[in-house]
């Protein structure tokens, strides 16, 4: 157990004895979803039950929707950029994001072929490299947007708006983070590999304890679960529309 769970930061109680019976229904999900893992510290047995839980969602959304390749990193914004990005400036439509996170690696086979076998799939930090394909977030007047670039270009140049996305490779993400301060939770946002930052609309995000420990519990970094599959889905059965908020685990 303490080989699968190398990716993660976990405190060291946690892999004691005594924490097996919290971490071992998230070896499960992390085995069923075959998700990529990087970057992520969990040292509350909440936060391993709170992960657990949108494992469990990716995995279901995965039933209906298809192969998909699931990502388990840090989301991580700025503090000083991030208070005003929340709020509605009216900011010109063209202006790209005015706050984004680090950069969320994504490292898997996806990009090569559109129905990537499991076995191919990796738990471990070594599978996270920095190359390969990147998940961008931002905010802009309130809104979460996302952009995925395999191309080299920097955040502040990529386009709000591109009128030719012919040839552009279309991917569609699942984002969900669960946090005592916050949720956030979309689905079905199509992304175009190098192509424009894409406003999340199919979803939702609500700060349950204010704006100030939300801000905290961003740029301190909150795990995120990304789901992303090859093309478009029809049917918008994403994580969000599976998740289940346990509002047991504060």
């Amino acid at each position: 157990m303490k080989r699968t769970f190398s990716a993660f930061q976990l405190h060291p109680a946690l892999l004691q004895p005594a924490g097996w019976h919290i971490l071992g229904p998230l070896f499960l999900e992390l085995q069923q979803t075959h998700a990529v893992v990087a970057g992520v510290a969990l040292t509350q047995e909440v936060q391993v039950q709170r992960l657990t839980s949108a494992l469990r969602a990716a995995n279901r959304s995965n039933q209906h929707v298809g192969p998909a390749q699931v990502f388990v990193g840090l989301m991580r914004f700025p503090e000083e950029l991030l208070p005003m990005a929340m709020e509605d400036q009216k900011q010109a439509l063209d202006d790209p994001p005015s706050c984004v996170a680090d950069a969320f690696l994504l490292r898997s086979n996806l990009f090569d072929d559109p129905a990537p076998r499991p076995s191919a799939f990796a738990l471990f930090a070594e599978s996270a490299l920095s190359h390969g394909p990147i998940l961008y977030f931002g905010w802009q007047n309130g809104n979460l947007h996302l952009a995925i670039r395999d191309d080299g270009v920097s955040p502040s140049d990529i386009p709000m708006i591109m009128g030719n996305q012919d040839g552009l490779q279309i991917l569609t993400v699942d984002v969900a983070v669960c946090s005592s301060a916050f949720r956030l939770n979309h689905r079905s946002v199509e992304v175009a590999v190098n192509g424009p930052w894409e406003m999340c609309t199919t979803g939702f995000f609500f700060m349950t304890e204010g704006k100030a420990p939300t801000v905290e519990a961003f740029s301190g970094g909150v795990a995120c679960v990304a789901c992303i599959c090859f093309g478009r889905i029809v049917q918008p059965l994403g994580i969000a529309c599976t998740l289940h908020l346990d509002n047991r685990h504060h």
